[in-house]
Parts: structure tokens; sequence; C-alpha cells
């Protein structure tokens, strides 16, 4: 087996997450240094971080990495912390580490370091929201495990839809500085985030593309009950293309929809005020 080599001229490291590692920025940082703190350790040492929220798959993108991975070995090292249970967590390098073990590979080269919940997993996040394709599932749950954790870290209430207790207005809030760092907009992460509600077989089928976003979004209001049973019942019965549908109406956030008159099943049904509420 090949020996793993650490060439840190061809070490890319985001600056944001060097930063957080080292303190400084990546121009100040001696690749010297860099490379005494890493160490080879394992691979049956190295657990996935807790709610990984990324698929790790035996798709084409796998099968070139294990190639790269077995002629060059792992050029990027991965970043984990120690598990205080034996071992250490992965916070990023999942894939590699996957990678690895298909190639054959007994150890592979990580930067360990010390760091609390919160820090792991903003590191873990954007570690992997530079991918270039993400699934809608993955994008919903990094922003609300990072949002989360943006918003613990500033002392404010973790749960997306809570108010900003304490928070100062001429302070940005969590969510617009995760906005800001993500290229997407504020709205679109929090409609994202909403896609988190979803019942399992109805997120499955938004990545799937059968069930389109917005549908998924309204859904996520409902009952997890209810969006179970309906929502698939709907899935089963319209193909989203504008297809009539048979008469029921389900009314998430108090908004009515309408499934019996509408050309689109999820479409906001336009209710007049009553004669007699007109002043």
């Amino acid at each position: 087996m090949a020996k793993l080599e650490i060439k840190t001229s061809q070490q890319k490291i985001n600056p944001e997450l060097s930063t957080l590692l080292f303190g400084i920025s990546p121009e100040k940082k001696q690749a010297a240094d860099l490379q005494k703190q890493v160490q080879d350790i394992a691979l049956d040492q190295l657990h996935p971080f807790r709610n990984h929220p990324f698929k790790v798959l035996d798709d084409n993108d796998m099968a070139d990495m294990v190639e790269s991975v077995t002629q060059f070995g792992v050029l990027v090292p991965a970043i984990a912390r120690p598990d205080p249970n034996g071992g250490y967590e992965l916070i990023a390098g999942h894939r590699r580490h996957h990678a690895c073990q298909m190639a054959g590979m007994q150890t592979m080269p990580v930067l360990v370091r010390e760091m609390d919940d919160d820090e792991a997993t903003i590191i873990m996040v954007d570690s992997n929201l530079q991918r270039e394709t993400l699934l809608p599932s993955e994008r919903a749950f990094a922003y609300k495990m990072k949002l989360d954790a943006m918003k613990r870290q500033a002392g404010r209430p973790a749960k997306e839809n809570g108010g900003q207790v304490g928070h100062h207005l001429s302070l940005p809030k969590s969510r617009d500085i995760l906005a800001a760092q993500t290229g997407d907009s504020a709205r679109n992460i929090q409609r994202f985030i909403r896609l988190t509600e979803l019942v399992r077989p109805l997120l499955d089928l938004v990545d799937e593309k059968k069930l389109p976003i917005n549908p998924a979004y309204e859904l996520s209001f409902l009952k997890r009950a209810a969006a179970a049973a309906g929502g698939n019942g709907a899935y089963k019965h319209h193909s989203f293309s504008g297809a009539s549908a048979e008469a029921e109406t389900v009314q998430p956030r108090g908004k009515t929809f309408c499934r019996s008159d509408c050309s689109h099943p999820f479409r906001r049904k336009e209710t007049q005020p009553r004669a007699d509420s007109l002043g």
C-alpha cells in the first residue's frame, strides 16, 4: 500500500475555515505549521459526525475519488475532534474517509483539534456547502444546523421561528449573516429550513425531483401525520402540472388550499370577505 503523503503545496482550505481552525488568516499560516498538526489516523478510529446531513453515495463522483485516492493519496486532510467515547469524530472528510475504505487503505491524514459542538457544526456545514451539487434535503438540514449553532453562539433562541430575545436592532440577525455567507437569500434559507419539517417519504420525493419545492414548502405547515397521509395521497393523484383534483381542502397556517376548483392542487383559494363585515 502506498504511503499517504501530505502535499501542502496543493492543499486548498477555505479561508473562513482556516480562520476558525487557526485563529489567523491563511496568508499568514505557514504550510509547515499546518503539516505539524496533521496526523495519520486509522480509519476505524474515525466516526461520522452526529446527525451528519450530507449523504455519502457510491456514485460516479465517489468512483473518481477512489481512483484519485488510490493514485495520489489524500491531498487534503480531513478535520476531526477527539471523541469522549474513544477515537475521533469527523467534522469534514466523510467522503474522503469512505473513499479510503473503498481503496483498501488503513489510515488517512487528519487535522485534529478540540472544538465545541457549535463550532464543529459550523465547520462541518461550511466544508460541505462548497460542493457543486447538493440535494434539497442536504441543504435544508445544513442551513438549519448552522443557523441554530450561530444563534446559540450569539445567545439567541435556536428555534428558527423564535423571536430574537435581547437582539439589538443595529446588529444583523444570524439568518442575514448566513445569507451573506452562502450567497442565498434569507427568505430562501428559511424556506429550505421548513423542508426539515416534512416526513422522510415526502422529503425523499423532493430529492428525487418528483415533488416540487414550493408545494413541499406548503405541506411542511401541515401536521406530520396529515402530511404523511394527505401529502402522499395528493402526490399520487397529481402530477403538479395543473391537472384538476378531487374535492379536498387542507388548511395549513390558517389558509385555505382548494383541490376542487383550482388549476393547481396547492394554489391558494382567494376567499371573498363576508358582506356583513364590510364597513
